[in-house]
């Protein structure tokens, strides 16, 4: 089962739901993501670090790694309109 977003994006199901419960734990406001090269997988910026959520929902912390993004929440590789 796979969840479209309103801006086209597709996400497995587990991978959706795994990035809402992340992003709901961390706090919505302090984290953004997006899909990283391979389009299978979304990485996680947060306060604490970096998650890498693999299609079938599995997310790798990484402690301590960030992107340099500051202020900003939601998905950061599309425009949002």
């Amino acid at each position: 089962m796979r969840v479209t977003l309103p801006n086209g994006t597709e996400l497995g199901f587990t991978q959706a739901l795994r990035l809402a419960e992340l992003r709901q734990e961390h706090g919505i406001e302090h984290t953004h993501w997006h899909l990283n090269d391979c389009r299978c997988c979304v990485t996680l910026h947060g306060p604490p670090g970096s998650w890498v959520i693999n299609s079938d929902g599995d997310a790798d912390f990484f402690p301590g790694v960030h992107c340099g993004c500051h202020g900003v929440s939601g998905q950061t590789d599309v425009e949002e309109h």
